[in-house]
């Protein structure tokens, strides 16, 4: 294709068939014809990525039904259903590990994030005069320490079974003492799936946050999830 102009190709491939929770994607790579005075004739200048409409494996699963076992201690909760079971610390109020079959896929979490490494644009650590930045604000607030605390931990059964865990965390920093409520809510289903619901409330009193979020802690060899 010469420079300032376009034209139309045609990959010569049908469309792929993917399963669920793949993409496709094409890549395009653009090289010099003939040698040039900067490169070999085949350098690679450009290459693009270019988002592929594929078709969905059609598979019909069919999941029975099982019984979701709950067995409570004066500290844990082991939610059972299958091969999967759930682990609970109430009194920390944490997920404490998920097992499928006989491997942890879950090993720590989900726990509040709201802290992360700052950049120098966010200010300059061991620098004075940084108070009007981010990171000033930050620090002042003391969202680096902030302290995480259960205050409510309480599970019952559905209708069609299924258990669900409701979990209360407050976070404080500085001075204040609800700087943040973490509400999660888990409900483990008679299929064996596990819906998580995450809801955080912000005190007013906080300033622009370096992130929010949820942080998970997976075994080692789950590095692609």
């Amino acid at each position: 294709v010469p420079p300032q102009s376009s034209a139309e190709f045609d990959p010569g491939f049908a469309r792929p068939i993917v399963a669920d929770g793949q993409e496709c994607y094409l890549t395009v790579r653009f090289a010099a014809i003939e040698r040039q005075p900067w490169a070999d004739a085949g350098h690679e200048v450009a290459w693009e990525q270019l988002p592929v409409e594929a078709k969905r494996e059609s598979r019909a699963v069919s999941v029975q039904p099982q019984t979701v076992g709950a067995d409570e201690t004066t500290d844990e909760l082991a939610v059972v259903v299958g091969d999967v079971s759930c682990l609970f610390d109430s009194d920390a109020g944490v997920l404490k590990t998920v097992i499928v079959g006989a491997t942890p896929v879950i090993t720590s979490g989900p726990e509040l994030s709201i802290w992360r490494g700052p950049t120098d644009n966010d200010g300059i650590k061991g620098w004075s005069g940084q108070q009007g930045k981010a990171l000033g604000g930050w620090l002042e607030a003391g969202l680096n320490e902030t302290a995480l605390r259960n205050t409510s931990f309480a599970w019952d059964r559905g209708p069609d079974g299924s258990v669900a865990v409701d979990i209360e965390t407050t976070g404080s920093c500085g001075d204040v003492t609800s700087a943040f409520t973490h509400n999660h809510r888990y409900v483990i289903s008679p299929d064996g799936t596990v819906a998580v619901k995450n809801t955080i409330h912000v005190s007013d009193r906080m300033p622009e946050l370096p992130r929010i979020g949820i942080r998970l802690v997976l075994p080692s060899g789950l590095e692609r999830l």
